[in-house]
């Protein structure tokens, strides 16, 4: 037996793919039979994310602070340190986004929450589109939220990153 029949009921892969899942030919149902994630619930599931990447930027904070030296330094270092914390924390965001999107249509916090990001068409969205779902982010971040507060006004629950990347997130 393969792991992914160990992970998964047959009854229930019909109708929907496990959320642990990782095959790419599960079948998804349409774009009209998808219960979409709403605005609250994908809130939570991108805390849990963010959490998931404040925690890794902590830690590359802290191992380059020790790399310095550790204890007091000067400003300037400090400010360098924090920059190239962002900037790490910026590539691994996009890498993070990017890949688990890409590859299970889930992160970690979409899968605590029971949600999957899927494409207009109901299968699953590949890097390039996830790449773009994550500018799409960066988008609606640095228009005042804007871009996720439209998930709670629109009529298919999706934010502007979903309208960019051509998405939906779907319960699993």
């Amino acid at each position: 037996m393969t792991p992914d029949l160990l992970l998964t009921t047959p009854a229930l892969d019909q109708e929907y793919p496990r959320i642990w899942s990782t095959a790419h030919s599960e079948s998804i149902p349409s774009s009209s039979e998808m219960e979409k994630g709403g605005f609250w619930v994908r809130s939570v599931a991108y805390l849990i994310d963010k959490t998931v990447l404040s925690i890794v930027g902590l830690l590359f904070f802290f191992a380059s602070r020790i790399a310095q030296g550790g204890g007091v330094l000067p400003l300037k270092n400090f400010f360098t340190t924090l920059f190239l914390t962002y900037c790490a924390n910026l590539i691994f965001g996009a890498a993070y986004f990017t890949y688990f999107y890409g590859y299970t249509g889930q992160t970690i916090g979409k899968m605590v929450c029971g949600l999957k990001v899927v494409s207009t068409e109901g299968g699953l969205i590949g890097y390039r589109r996830a790449f773009l779902r994550w500018i799409g982010y960066i988008i609606s971040f640095y228009a005042f939220f804007l871009g996720f507060f439209w998930i709670a006004v629109d009529p298919d629950k999706q934010g502007w990153h979903d309208k960019i990347a051509k998405t939906f997130v779907i319960k699993v």
